[in-house]
């Protein structure tokens, strides 16, 4: 019995962080944001569209909610590619704010 209680409180932290991720709280907007490949090995791209006095940035999380990479992104650029070979295989979430708004989330897989 107690072992089962630990086994629940192990996943609590991921569940409140998925719940988190709920597509309904997140105002999508028009700035084309895109990330590829995915699933993703080594590298990975990130393409936007900013207004001029816009910055971005896209904060990736490991599956129990632990800030794992963060890329800040600037207006006069459409297109980032990141290195991601340090990264652990998994499934990560990522999100992505404009002025400090998150616009998109969604899950991305390093294999």
């Amino acid at each position: 019995m107690r072992k089962m209680k630990l086994e629940e409180k192990k996943y609590e932290n991921e569940n409140i962080f998925l719940k988190k991720l709920d597509k309904e709280d997140i105002q999508h907007s028009n700035y084309m944001f895109k990330l590829y490949p995915n699933p993703a090995s080594t590298q990975l791209t990130i393409s936007y569209l900013l207004n001029s006095a816009e910055k971005g940035k896209l904060i990736l999380y490991d599956i129990l909610g632990r800030e794992q990479m963060q890329v800040d992104l600037q207006n006069n650029i459409n297109k980032v590619s990141v290195n991601i070979r340090n990264l652990p295989q998994g499934i990560y979430m990522y999100k992505f704010f404009v002025k400090n708004n998150q616009t998109e989330n969604g899950k991305l897989l390093i294999e």
